[in-house]
Order: C-alpha cells, then sequence, then structure tokens
C-alpha cells in the first residue's frame, strides 16, 4: 500500500514529528510505502507543501483542496496528523475534509492532541469539523481518556494506539558529550529532555535538585551507581529547545535563588555537533514533571535510555501507563499554581529528593529499576509493539 502521513510539520524534535517517524518505519516494516508530507523542508520530509505551515496564511481552501487531490493522486491511504484535532490552521482542516469527503481514498485521523484540551474558544467551526466524521475516515487517538472524550463530544468512536520508542536511538551514542559540557564522571546529573514550555512544570525539578543537593552531606566520595566517586557536583541538564523565553528565564532566575547549577545543552543539539539522543548520555536521572502529557515521549525515552525517572503523575500517565508496571519516583498527582508557578506538597519533594539519592548510590538497585523498566518498554512500547498495533488496525480498515 501507498500511504502518505501529512502534518503541519514534520522532520523536527517535538513529539509529533517524532511519532511520525515511528509509524513510518512501523509501516514500511509491514511492506508499505511510507512518504512524509508536510509544511516544512526538513531532512525527513519527503513532499513540502508550503500552505501546510504553521506560519502560513494562505487559507483558500479550493485551490487546497485541488492541490491535496494532485499529492495524494498515488497514494492509498492519508494519514492526518493533529491536523483534524488541534486545528492550528482551520482551513487547511476543511481543505482536507473536503478532499476526504470527494474521494474514495481511506484516510486515518491520528490525533495527538484535541483544541478542547487547549485554550481555545469553542465555535461551531470547531464543533462541527475538528474532527470529521466520514465514513472513510478511521480515528486514531494516543490516549483512553481522549477515546472517551472525543465519542462524548462528537460520537466517534477511535481506536488507541500510544506513543511508542524506537530503541534502536540509543545504540550509538556518543561518549564525548559530558566533557564536551565540563560535566565529570563522578558529578550528577538531572536531565530535563522536554521542550521548555510551562506545562512541563520545570520549576518542579529545580526545586527537586535543590532538596536532594542540601541531602548530601558526607557522601562526597562515596561511589555511586556507576562505580565513580561522587565528587559534590550536582547539575540539572536542559535537553530540549526553549519555546517560552520569558519562561526560561524565570527558570534561571530560579535556579539561582535555589542555588541549582543549570547546564543548557540543546544549543549542542541545534547545531548539529549531537544529536538530541546522546543527551541522554548526560543523564544520571530524568526528571519529568510535566502536568498534562497525551502520552509521554521523554518518559518512553527515559525508559529506553535505562535511566531512572522522577515524575509527577499526571492524568494520561495514571489512566493509561502506570498500570504497566513501571518503576519511577514520583513527586504526587496534586499541583496547584501561584504566581505562574507550579506546587506540588513539599513532603512530595522531600520523599523523591531521598529516594532519588538512595538509587543513585545502590548500583544494584539502580540496575534492577532500569532493567525492569526497559523490558516493559520492550515488550508494550516499542516500534515492534506499534508494528504489531497498526497491522491489526490495517487489517480492520
Amino acid at each position: 500500500m501507498n500511504i502518505a502521513i501529512v502534518h503541519y510539520r514534520a522532520g523536527l524534535m517535538d513529539g509529533v514529528s517524532l511519532e511520525m517517524e515511528k509509524w513510518k518505519k512501523a509501516l514500511s516494516m509491514l511492506g508499505n510505502d511510507v512518504t512524509i508530507i508536510a509544511g516544512n523542508e526538513a531532512e525527513g520530509v519527503d513532499i513540502t507543501l508550503p500552505f501546510l505551515s504553521i506560519n502560513s496564511d494562505f487559507d483558500d481552501v479550493e485551490k487546497m483542496k485541488e492541490e491535496f487531490k494532485r499529492t495524494f493522486e498515488g497514494f492509498d491511504l492519508i494519514v492526518v496528523e493533529n491536523i483534524w484535532s488541534l486545528a492550528l490552521r482551520e482551513s487547511v482542516g476543511i481543505a482536507l475534509e473536503e478532499f476526504a469527503k470527494s474521494s474514495n481514498k481511506l484516510f486515518i485521523g491520528h490525533h495527538h492532541d484535541f483544541w478542547w484540551e487547549r485554550d481555545r474558544k469553542e465555535n461551531d467551526i470547531l464543533r462541527k469539523h475538528f474532527p470529521p466524521d466520514l465514513s472513510n475516515v478511521k480515528h486514531i487517538v494516543i490516549n483512553s481518556i481522549a477515546k472517551e472524550e472525543l465519542f462524548k463530544r462528537r460520537r466517534i468512536e477511535s481506536f488507541v494506539i500510544p506513543n511508542v520508542i524506537d530503541t534502536t536511538v540509543f545504540a550509538n551514542l556518543r561518549d564525548d558529550f559530558k566533557s564536551r559540557l565540563g560535566i565529570h564522571p563522578g558529578d550528577v546529573v538531572f536531565l530535563q529532555a522536554t521542550r521548555i514550555v510551562r506545562r512541563k512544570a520545570i520549576e518542579l525539578s529545580i526545586e527537586l535538585v535543590s532538596v536532594f543537593s542540601k541531602k548530601l552531606d558526607g557522601m562526597i566520595g562515596r561511589e555511586l551507581y556507576s562505580g565513580e566517586k561522587f565528587t559534590g557536583r550536582v547539575f540539572l541538564a536542559f535537553g530540549g529547545m526553549v519555546e517560552d523565553e520569558e519562561y526560561f528565564r524565570k527558570l534561571n532566575d530560579l535556579a539561582h535563588v535555589e542555588n541549582v547549577s543549570i547546564i543548557n545543552a540543546y544549543p549542542f543539539v541545534e547545531s548539529g555537533e549531537y544529536s538530541f539522543w546522546d543527551v541522554y548520555t548526560l543523564a544520571s536521572v530524568v526528571t519529568y514533571p510535566s502536568i498534562l502529557e497525551g502520552w509521554g515521549n521523554q518518559l518512553l525515552e527515559a525508559l529506553a535510555a535505562k535511566k531512572p525517572v522522577i515524575l509527577f503523575e499526571y492524568d494520561v500517565f495514571k489512566r493509561d501507563i502506570k498500570s504497566s508496571g513501571i518503576e519511577y519516583v514520583s513527586l504526587g498527582e496534586n499541583y496547584e499554581i501561584k504566581d505562574g508557578i507550579v506546587h506540588v506538597d513539599k513532603k512530595n519533594i522531600e520523599a523523591a529528593a531521598e529516594r532519588v539519592k538512595d538509587i543513585l548510590f545502590d548500583s544494584q538497585e539502580y540496575k534492577n529499576i532500569v532493567e525492569k523498566n526497559y523490558e516493559i518498554v520492550r515488550k508494550k512500547y516499542s516500534i515492534q509493539a506499534l508494528k504489531r498495533m497498526l497491522k491489526r488496525i490495517l487489517e480492520v480498515i
């Protein structure tokens, strides 16, 4: 089958771009020819349609529909990524819907995020068209909460396929990133691999590192999980792109107040000197304090990279992931926002810091946790698992 996967953008490090690559790999393993189509030019984008871009102001629905007709002529199945759910460009979504109505082709709406999950004012266009309810369109969501809400709002049935991780990306990582950043073998590094956006609640990582650092009296020279002697130095490393400059400045100010040393590794990724996956070589442990996630890509990445994880138990995690049996350090499941800063119970921060200390200074405990979690990821959330799920979907559509 010739399959097109289409989105506003692709070939980047955002969650949807990464998931498109995984779907392309899994669908190709099933014997399909897969083409990625997006509004930007980047490595991994096979066909560029500039009007798809989030930044485009081209809104002629009829002309877009005609372009879709030409572009998709040779395809049997079109997978529409988030365009019909997040609706950042309503005209693009409507043009795709109009094309689907006039076509005998099969479509999959692959919905990572919905407009009602964001601060969007509801209107008739969103209610009627996003996502569309057509006989030749099947819908896939990434968690059971979204499945229930989609049916509640639009009476549309959907399949759940979770996000996955391609474990092979960690096979050939650079081993010199730490030294390039001035990190010593006996240092402890908490890695925040997510993008710098407010819903990631990165202030909780800063608070955690601050509390952890105060629990280290008498620990210098003690053996870490790695066999190295602890230097006494603790860092919080940022590995993702900055998408909110004001928030980034606020985080750095907070880190200064809390006496937390920040290392920003992302410029080395952005320049191409290192890959995004190389940032995981920096980590002793990974922080994942997000209060809102459609699934949790960086969580899976951390587990596949064999790193312990500290996380806030966001709703989708509790509903769909927690039962898998992964082992993690919890920051709790309740939060409040004061003056734009996310807060959790200080007892949770204290307990998490103590637990992390125990793990980092016990090599056997560390190994047991990361190996157990890796096996769960391999069985439930790998490319092979995605291949099996997609095979079943293709058989019923």
